[in-house]
């Protein structure tokens, strides 16, 4: 197999290291350990040997190995595979035999104490096997990687790491034969895309079957997924939505996205599309903020309302005080959905109103004696350009707190994808509504909607780029993109390269490219 067929990271081991200094480093074994400092002692660290950043760290050896030969990756990967057949713990169910690889510490956020298991874990460390055997011919590493994956076909109650429903499955990152399903989004989908990996390497009928499952369980719950601002990373505490975990902006939710893009690709199925398109706009909600005043307008000014959640917030002190959202021009408004940092410095009581010139405001909502950190205020539809909240006080911390606001609206904005292999938390499709741009690479595709900017989009602009082949099509569902309906072929032969989108054909709009000559300030921009 080649050395990017694998999941994992795509970068040199010493990269790995260095990505995460302070965090990582290796034994007299050379086998990874990571160095887990509690918040309040920056001094002294706690060594803990992590199966699954063991296997990253095979994985990027083994691609290094695949790629130069050299013995000093193959030592490093040989040293984390030693290590892993070391410590698996052999278990059999039936005549199902499996290894897991118990972690040895507590999951402080879920209260999960030792010895639990991660379905996230094993496919990455069969993955780091099945790379090993594929690129040494040692049998034990693919024996190895077959045991390993196999412990996603036991349930949780055995021992394993899958939650089973009726023709679906559900990989856990966090298991525990005594614990409940709490299906973290993005441990459940790696283990996917680990899965896939492993069954075109080694092709099994009961591994793909598993596979059908777990696609069956990611269409079945990812509705849920969706808190209407930003997607769930969990289902923790599970029947109490509303305190299941956020995933930030630039984040977790971009990952999310870049996962549910690749399951279309994988799977052909436009539900997965569409929800990576949801997420997206999330992820680009393109609009300003302001605010009356801040605490400290530099740590904490308004920049901080973001959705990047962590420790990204915006606070004022002085009551009453104000924050306008921008969203660029006129759009029908039907709700403002609000994050604050704690309980005792979310805004309590507030007034919610809207404005078209930014001048006359209209009230819509008197909000009282509110104590939700995380709450929606749904309206009759009302077209706005601006929209005020006015917090007249907080729950008692005398300094209110924002850590990101959305603004429900008919229209779907920011929403854009692209091919999976080219997307990343720093380099997402959003930006190509910016001025910034965003980096293409020399073939793939790019799909958004034509209303993502108010009046609706007219061009892509590829700058630092000259030749190559490009294809657009539009339609008014996902599904069209896929038939290739109406698809209009233009040759690109000058810098920059504009590239008009043509009108009526639907909201949905597939731009795809081959043989561009990409540079390292090739960027592709979005524009009216």
């Amino acid at each position: 197999m080649s050395a990017n067929h694998w999941i994992g990271p795509k970068i040199t081991p010493q990269q790995y290291l260095d990505s995460n200094r302070g965090l990582y480093e290796v034994d007299k074994d050379g086998v990874l350990v990571t160095l887990y400092r509690d918040r309040s002692e920056q001094t002294s660290a706690r060594i803990e040997y992590n199966p699954a950043f063991i296997a990253n760290y095979a994985i990027a050896a083994c691609r290094e190995y695949v790629l130069t030969g050299a013995n000093s990756a193959a030592k490093t990967l040989h040293a984390q595979l030693s290590w892993l057949l070391g410590h698996a713990e052999h278990r059999q169910v039936g005549e199902r035999v499996f290894r897991r690889y118990p972690y040895t510490f507590e999951w402080v956020k879920y209260k999960l104490s030792p010895p639990w298991v991660s379905g996230f874990a094993q496919a990455l460390i069969g993955t780091a096997f099945a790379c090993g055997a594929d690129s040494t011919g040692d049998p034990s590493y693919s024996d190895a990687a077959v045991e390993t994956f196999s412990a996603l076909l036991v349930s949780t109650d055995g021992g394993g790491v899958t939650t089973f429903g009726s023709n679906t499955a559900w990989f856990e990152e966090a298991a525990r034969e005594d614990f409940p399903s709490i299906k973290i989004l993005n441990g459940h989908l790696t283990a996917m895309e680990g899965l896939k990996s492993f069954i075109d390497w080694r092709p099994d009928a009961e591994f793909a079957d598993l596979y059908r499952k777990a696609v069956n369980g990611t269409r079945a719950l990812l509705r849920s997924f969706d808190a209407g601002y930003l997607s769930y990373y969990d289902h923790f505490p599970p029947n109490m939505p509303q305190e299941w975990g956020l995933s930030g902006r630039v984040g977790y939710n971009s990952l999310h996205i870049i996962q549910l893009t690749n399951l279309y690709q994988v799977t052909g199925d436009s539900y997965f599309l569409r929800y990576a398109l949801r997420f997206a706009e999330y992820e680009s909600p393109l609009y300003l903020i302001t605010t009356s005043g801040s605490t400290s307008p530099r740590t904490n000014g308004p920049d901080r309302i973001n959705m990047v959640l962590g420790n990204d917030y915006w606070s004022h002190s002085v009551f009453p005080t104000s924050v306008v959202v921008d969203l660029g021009d006129v759009f029908q408004t039907y709700g403002i959905s609000l994050v604050a940092h704690t309980e005792q410095s979310t805004p309590r009581d507030f007034l919610l109103s809207v404005s078209i010139d930014g001048v006359k405001f209209r009230p819509l909502r008197d909000v009282r004696r509110n104590i939700s950190m995380r709450r929606t205020i749904g309206w009759a539809q009302a077209p706005a350009r601006y929209v005020r909240l006015d917090i007249l006080s907080d729950n008692g911390n005398k300094n209110v707190t924002l850590k990101g606001v959305y603004v429900h609206r008919r229209e779907k904005m920011g929403a854009a994808v692209a091919v999976a292999t080219a997307m990343s938390v720093g380099n997402m499709p959003g930006l190509a509504f910016s001025r910034h741009g965003w980096r293409p690479p020399a073939s793939g595709w790019l799909i958004f909607r034509r209303s993502a900017l108010p009046g609706g989009l007219r061009s892509a602009m590829i700058l630092g780029a000259s030749s190559g082949v490009i294809k657009i099509n539009a339609s008014d569902t996902p599904d069209g993109l896929k038939a290739r309906i109406k698809a209009v072929q233009l040759r690109c032969s000058a810098n920059p390269c504009r590239v008009p989108i043509p009108d009526g054909e639907g909201d949905f709009v597939l731009v795809e490219w081959t043989g561009l000559d990409i540079g390292p300030d090739s960027r592709l921009v979005l524009s009216h």
